[in-house]
C-alpha cells in the first residue's frame, strides 16, 4: 500500500468523521477531485507538488513529507459561506499534535498556509477556502 495513498485515505476519513463537515459539505469529501456532477459545497484533499522522501545512510526510509491542499469548494457562494467548513477542516486535522497512521508510529500535521482562491468562467464563480497542510510521517 502506498504511504501517500494511506495518508489521503486517513485525511478523508478524519474529515468524514466530523459532524460539521458532513453536515455542511453536501457534496461530501473527495480525494484529488470530485466528479463534475457533485453538488456544492464539497471538500477535496489533493497533493500539491512533489513529496520528499528522506533516507538514512543505509538506504532505509526515515520519513515521508508531503503537502496537501485541503479545501472547501463552493460555486457562486463567496468565501463567507465556506468559513464554517474552513474552520471545521482546521479543527478536524491534528495540527500541532502527533497522530498514528496505521502501523506507523508517528505522523505530524502542520498548517503551511491558508488557501483562499476564486476562479471564474462561463459556468460561474468557484471559491476555495482551506489550507495547505504538511504531513510528516516517520518510520
Amino acid at each position: 500500500m502506498s504511504i501517500l495513498g494511506e495518508v489521503e485515505r486517513w485525511a478523508v476519513g478524519v474529515l468524514e468523521a466530523d459532524a460539521t463537515i458532513t453536515g455542511e459539505a453536501v457534496g461530501g469529501v473527495h480525494r484529488t477531485s470530485a466528479p463534475q456532477t457533485t453538488p456544492y459545497p464539497f471538500v477535496v484533499v489533493s497533493m500539491e507538488g512533489q513529496p520528499a522522501v528522506e533516507k538514512l545512510l543505509c538506504g532505509t526510509v526515515a520519513s515521508y513529507r508531503a503537502v496537501y491542499a485541503v479545501r472547501a469548494i463552493g460555486k457562486n457562494s463567496g468565501f463567507t459561506t465556506l468559513e464554517t467548513l474552513e474552520d471545521a477542516i482546521a479543527a478536524a486535522l491534528p495540527v500541532g499534535r502527533v497522530a498514528a497512521l496505521g502501523a506507523r508510529p508517528r505522523m505530524a500535521v502542520t498548517l503551511v498556509s491558508p488557501v483562499r482562491r476564486m476562479t471564474a468562467n462561463d459556468a460561474g464563480e468557484f471559491y476555495e477556502a482551506g489550507g495547505l497542510y504538511q504531513f510528516l510521517i516517520t518510520q
